[in-house]
């Protein structure tokens, strides 16, 4: 099938239009004054089977395969914004379960469904479906969560979620702390980049490559309304002919993280010899809170 279809806008496009052309045959076959018309008269007006249309990204591959089968195929959402990173979170949706009440957890999810509730005091809460890589999972979030974060809740969001374990039911639940979009907290996250290749690869114009990145000395914040380009050390770990580790890091002239030099890095070296590490994410979580109850505002 791959090798048949460019791609699956293209196929999907091209099953739209094979749908059109026989509907129009068909028509054409029984009207009374087909006769007058000729096969190659009508080929002629039938588009191509496979238009020319942009490829869709990963996002929205996974969108249609959801919105035909009812669930993802090929991949998840959260794959493309998890690559590489490490430590990003203490634990996983496929060990809730293992976990004790009141635990507390920091994951990256992925919100499946929305369900939003009004409380008999006039309170907005939700009921959230969120996955991740390894299961699925209902968080609850209260209206005092839901005042501050209510409009990060949508389907479709990735977010980097902390909250705490609620073991009293049959499946455990998770009562919303904090929530934060994922791509706006993962540069605030982001420790070091780790990076493995062999030192044949690191001739003089790789070397020149990586120093157009770096800076000299570390850039100060002016206003607090400037926003500061993030700028980490690089470790790498370059195997030598010999088979050694020779292990080299920057951190007297940090890298600059940005756009240009991300997509840079994913150019000219192999990405899956990269790991972006992650420093924990440093939340307060409340002390003690109930167990919500239904029938209860």
């Amino acid at each position: 099938m791959t090798g048949l279809v460019p791609h699956i806008a293209a196929g999907l496009k091209g099953l739209e239009a094979a749908l059109n052309t026989a509907n129009q045959r068909r028509k054409q076959q029984n009207d009374r004054q087909s006769a007058l018309f000729s096969v190659d008269t009508i080929r002629e007006s039938e588009p191509d089977l496979f238009p020319d249309v942009p490829v869709w990204g990963m996002g929205e591959n996974l969108q249609a395969e959801r919105e035909v089968f009812g669930f993802f195929l090929t991949g998840h959402p959260l794959q493309e914004h998890l690559a590489n990173l490490e430590n990003l979170g203490n634990t996983n949706l496929g060990v809730l379960d293992e976990l004790e009440h009141e635990s507390t957890v920091i994951l990256p999810v992925y919100i499946s469904s929305v369900r939003d509730y009004r409380t008999k005091n006039g309170a907005n809460m939700a009921f959230v479906q969120v996955d991740d890589l390894y299961g699925s999972a209902e968080l609850i979030v209260f209206a005092k969560t839901y005042d501050k974060c209510g409009e990060m809740i949508q389907p479709d969001q990735v977010l980097l979620l902390a909250a705490k374990v609620d073991a009293t039911k049959n499946n455990p639940v998770l009562i919303a702390e904090k929530v934060v979009p994922l791509e706006h907290i993962l540069p605030q996250l982001i420790e070091k980049v780790c990076i493995q290749s062999s030192s044949m690869f690191w001739d003089k114009s790789m070397i020149d490559g990586i120093q157009q990145f770096c800076v000299d000395k570390p850039a100060e914040k002016v206003s607090e309304s400037e926003e500061i380009p993030l700028q980490i050390p690089l470790h790498f770990a370059l195997r030598r002919p010999d088979g050694s580790i020779a292990e080299l890091e920057t951190l007297s002239s940090p890298f600059l993280w940005d756009k240009e030099s991300q997509n840079w890095l994913k150019k000219h070296v192999d990405t899956s010899s990269m790991k972006i590490m992650c420093r924990p994410w440093q939340v307060k979580f409340a002390e003690k809170r109930k167990v919500y109850q239904a029938g209860q505002g």
